[in-house]
């Protein structure tokens, strides 16, 4: 069958051309001459037909070509949807049936508008995940600040009752045959159970700077608190709980006030907490805790080989209260640096001493450095402007 096709179009190239092909070269020459000057000189004058070929087709030029010259926006008002979203919970955003105004640009004003809402809704999507951000933080601040609350209340109100609170050699006498009480043993199972939720928290939460200092710190209290318990070192281990639970719980509320906007306040919580951590953790915990576990507790128990890990716990404890002392004094002379000029945050302090502090509030409403805009000018629309696009904060109607 392609054999008899070949054939055909064969017979239909040799039909087309003016001159016979049997001539030789020469005359077929001066034939196709003769023939293009007799169809020059008198066009309407009876010869040979040459079909085009269909092989053979010229490409047509295409002359026409679109021009945009305005842009037609048409606003249309916000009204309720009659279709749910189940996995929202509620109804979707419609539109009415007729628009309630309209507005031309040219080509370059309304990239120029497109880039504007572009930025302008970059902007509020940028708040509403910060203020989203830190009602997060805040809600996270305000449980562990209940939590230091009341287990350093509990603390207090039982520690008052014990001999041992007054008298540190209390904790050695009759060692290791202490009684271990009630009251000791949901202190320290409250104890244990938050700061283990503080350590697996760690890997779930947003990544901090201080991350591996935050884990040694929580690995060296439930060590403390695991060994201190097993090895019947409740008394002195009640005492180390309720020391470190003070200064945590103004750290918190002071926090809450910063996150809240609350100046004045975040001030006052931040330089009591400052004095009251320095004085206690700096000053009280050497005199008073490692004193009874290197001497006292050598004077009266002697030394053992727990004896050894634990007090090495404890050092390694007071490195780290050391080294957050460095940066809340850091933070202080910033602060203070900062409040000669005005308005000042003693929270708000650089990424490279504390991760997770919030800006301040001065640095709210400007726009992030360095955005990138893109324009979308096809069809008159923006990507970001749908059917059902949802505009946050949004004053005027919206684009469709």
């Amino acid at each position: 069958m392609s054999g008899i096709l070949k054939r055909k179009f064969e017979e239909v190239e040799a039909s087309s051309s003016p001159c016979s092909s049997t001539r030789e070269s020469d005359d077929e020459v001066s034939c196709s001459e003769s023939g293009d000057s007799s169809d020059s000189v008198n066009p309407s004058a009876s010869g040979p037909i040459t079909p085009n070929s269909i092989l053979k087709r010229e490409k047509r030029l295409r002359t026409r070509r679109v021009h945009f010259e305005n842009v037609t926006v048409y606003y249309f008002n916000r009204r309720q949807g009659f279709t749910s979203v189940p996995s929202q919970g509620g109804s979707t955003l419609g539109m009415s049936n007729r628009h309630s105004w309209i507005r031309q640009y040219s080509l370059g004003d309304f990239a120029l508008e497109q880039e504007r809402i572009h930025r302008d809704m970059l902007r509020d999507h940028l708040k509403e995940e910060k203020l989203n951000s830190v009602k997060l933080k805040l809600v996270l601040v305000q449980w562990r600040f209940t939590f230091y609350l009341y287990v350093f209340t509990y603390g207090v109100c039982f520690l008052k009752k014990t001999p041992w609170l007054w008298n540190t050699r209390e904790c050695w006498y009759n060692y290791p045959y202490q009684p271990l009480s009630v009251d000791i043993h949901y202190y320290y199972i409250l104890e244990l159970s938050f700061y283990l939720s503080l350590l697996f928290s760690q890997f779930t939460d947003m990544r901090r700077k201080d991350f591996l200092i935050m884990f040694l710190h929580h690995l060296a209290t439930i060590s403390l608190i695991t060994f201190s318990y097993v090895n019947n070192m409740a008394r002195v281990g009640t005492l180390v709980m309720c020391l470190h639970d003070a200064a945590d719980v103004l750290m918190e509320a002071a926090k809450m006030a910063n996150y809240a906007k609350c100046q004045r306040l975040c001030n006052l919580l931040f330089a009591m907490f400052a004095i009251l951590f320095i004085s206690s953790r700096l000053g009280l915990y050497p005199i008073w805790i490692l004193n009874t576990t290197l001497f006292e507790s050598w004077e009266i128990v002697g030394p053992y080989p727990s004896w050894w890990v634990f007090n090495l716990l404890l050092f390694m404890l007071q490195l780290l209260h050391s080294f957050w002392a460095y940066l809340i004094v850091k933070i202080g002379c910033r602060a203070i640096s900062r409040g000669k000029a005005g308005k000042w945050n003693p929270l708000h302090v650089s990424k490279d001493d504390r991760s997770d502090i919030e800006s301040s509030s001065d640095e709210d409403d400007s726009p992030p450095p360095n955005q990138k805009h893109h324009n979308s000018t096809t069809n008159g629309t923006n990507k970001a402007h749908g059917t059902n696009g949802y505009l946050t904060g949004a004053t005027c109607p919206d684009e469709h």
